[in-house]
């Protein structure tokens, strides 16, 4: 999925303010062996992508960032949402690389459910554990 990018001037709480008033999630990315940097994302952008996953695999979702002086593989490492609107309101990207290994929790679901013996005469399948840290 790709996602367009761009630089915040400076951290300062009132840019952050200005970020969402402007449309825009404030966010960080995240590089092995750097310091972090400050961008945003399009808040109606960022929303779309939401709107087309499954729930629970933002986390194994892979996106290719792209904006001034970046294009990147990241994943999302944290998401912040509003407590009473439940609107994002901070992201954290990890830059991927091929020789660091990252843990993500993957969503556990069940193939051929509808075919149990167990359901067809009324059962129902009880998951306990919804997700595996891998």
């Amino acid at each position: 999925m790709k996602l367009k990018t761009f630089e915040r001037a400076n951290k300062a709480k009132n840019d952050v303010k200005r970020v969402r008033r402007e449309g825009g999630i404030p966010a960080v990315l995240y590089n092995k062996g750097q310091q972090g940097r400050s961008i945003y994302v399009d808040t109606a952008e960022f929303v779309s992508v939401l709107s087309h996953l499954k729930p629970g695999y933002l986390a194994t979702t892979v996106f290719e960032l792209e904006g001034e002086g970046i294009s990147v593989k990241a994943i999302v490492k944290d998401i912040q949402y509003d407590i009473i609107s439940y609107d994002v309101i901070h992201l954290d990207f990890l830059v991927l690389h091929d020789d660091v290994t990252v843990s993500v929790n993957v969503p556990i679901e069940f193939a051929g459910s509808l075919e149990c013996a167990g359901v067809k005469l009324g059962g129902v399948i009880r998951q306990v554990i919804r997700s595996l840290k891998v």
